[in-house]
């Protein structure tokens, strides 16, 4: 009697071929999407640190012409003369200067503008 309960319960105890199929088929399946979604983030990151990079370079090279020198990086920059004109408590007043843009040639989605005036405003 006692040799029929031991066979028993080493015949339902282990798992089949089927089920450790089945088992290793979803944890493909769930190794696939962490993989798929670790390259998604890696190369969001990546993306988000080149245009930090382009930022930081654009604005050092605007500071630095503004300030009447050259910049340290290559940027395509436009300058052209043009007028603030802004209304404060009721009067008007313009101030005349000049516009700097610069734009990162390596990703031209980055661009930043300033406006230089000639003189203090009276």
């Amino acid at each position: 009697m006692e040799r029929k309960e031991r066979a028993k319960t080493a015949t339902t105890g282990g798992m089949t071929l089927v089920e450790v199929v089945v088992s290793l088929a979803l944890l493909a399946v769930v190794a696939l999407i962490l993989v798929t979604g670790f390259s998604a983030a890696g190369k969001l990151i990546r993306r988000g640190t080149d245009t930090k990079n382009s930022t930081d370079k654009t604005i050092s090279a605007l500071e630095m012409l503004a300030g009447g020198l050259s910049p340290a990086d290559e940027v395509d920059s436009t300058e052209e003369e043009s007028t603030l004109t802004y209304t404060l408590n009721g009067a008007t007043r313009s101030v005349k200067g000049r516009t700097i843009t610069v734009t990162d040639p390596e990703d031209p989605a980055i661009s930043h503008r300033v406006f230089v005036p000639d003189a203090p405003a009276q």
